[in-house]
């Protein structure tokens, strides 16, 4: 697909992801990168407080603050040229590098999407991709079957991605952990707020590993392959707040939010999910729990998804685990099951 092709689909998505919002009646805010989210103790049950959601959402990356001196690099600076058609893959991961033991941030200026061809890797802690203007970031364009072009936040600690665009041109579903375009696996403290992420040859958002205490806000996840936001093996300690996943059927899209747990591997725990929108679906659910415990999913809204809106099962099929403890109130679901007529 052209850059134009990409530039349309997106406007047609925006387009209707707004008139929806507007019809229900939701303000989706921005995500701004600061230090003022109220805190509370991270270990405590995830739910509500009596406040409301909107007031119990705790930073997680206590060891880090964007008010403190730190590292700034620009990609620029080692070698990224935005718009010359050259893979910019070694350059950014240079500058992911150059920041060495102690994190900090790696920009993206305003409209400059650099091309990558492979994966990134953020190994050490405290690293921060951030887009200030919401419009700088990545391009997957590797050619009709891209893949493997995933940013992996590997085994970090406070890894964060803030306003970034991410965009591909996947022409067909793959399903290696480097073929989404977020990957966290066995991360810990991570924040991923304020994001457009489209394209993905597989999840959009794939939270992997026993990942833990993962804050996913305020993201447009669209035209994805598989997932909106997926996961699995073991993951845990997630709030999963404002999200819109916007996909159109019958190609593309597979569940809007999913905790799937796969044969003996720990079931994934101790979840929020709320106030988010799954508008369609080529083949999935709007937001499934396949062999999870202690989630609590509210105040959602689904809509036009191929299979169920909501669903708690075991599928013997795929050898899932089974589920408890899950609590599901206040969503609004409608349009759902457009083109599989099974209860999943």
């Amino acid at each position: 697909m052209s850059g134009t092709g990409i530039l349309q689909r997106q406007r047609a998505g925006r387009a209707v992801v707004a008139a929806t919002v507007v019809a229900m009646g939701v303000a989706m805010t921005g995500v701004a990168l600061t230090n003022s989210f109220p805190t509370h103790d991270a270990e405590t049950t995830i739910g509500p407080s009596p406040a409301g959601p909107a007031q119990d959402l705790p930073r997680t990356d206590i060891g880090w603050s964007p008010l403190t001196a730190l590292t700034l690099v620009d990609p620029r600076d080692h070698g990224a040229i935005a718009g010359d058609g050259v893979d910019d893959s070694n350059a950014l991961q240079a500058a992911i590098d150059h920041l060495g033991a102690s994190g900090g941030l790696v920009y993206f200026p305003d409209g400059q999407l650099f091309e990558i061809h492979h994966s990134l890797r953020l190994a050490q802690d405290h690293v921060k991709l951030w887009s200030p203007s919401g419009n700088g970031g990545v391009a997957q364009l590797d050619g009709p079957e891209a893949g493997q072009h995933a940013i992996l936040c590997d085994e970090t600690d406070g890894c964060g991605f803030f306003g970034l665009r991410m965009e591909a041109e996947a022409s067909r579903r793959l399903d290696s952990l480097l073929d989404h375009q977020i990957t966290l696996d066995g991360a810990v403290n991570s924040e991923i707020l304020g994001n457009d992420i489209s394209g993905s040859a597989a999840t959009g958002i794939f939270v992997f590993g026993g990942s833990e205490n993962t804050r996913i806000v305020g993201n447009y996840v669209h035209h994805t392959w598989a997932d909106g936001i997926h996961f699995t093996d073991g993951s845990r300690q997630a709030h999963v707040w404002r999200n819109v996943m916007y996909n159109e059927a019958p190609t593309l899209g597979d569940d809007g939010i999913a905790c799937v747990t796969y044969g003996d591997a720990p079931r994934c725990r101790d979840m929020e999910w709320w106030d988010n929108l799954v508008l369609g679906n080529g083949q999935g659910r709007g937001l499934a729990v396949v062999g999870g415990e202690r989630i609590h999913i509210h105040n959602n809204f689904v809509s036009h998804t191929a299979a169920a809106g909501i669903l708690v099962a075991s599928e013997s099929s795929y050898h899932t685990s089974s589920s408890s403890e899950i609590l599901i109130e206040r969503n609004v679901v409608y349009g759902a099951g457009q083109t599989v007529s099974h209860p999943g």
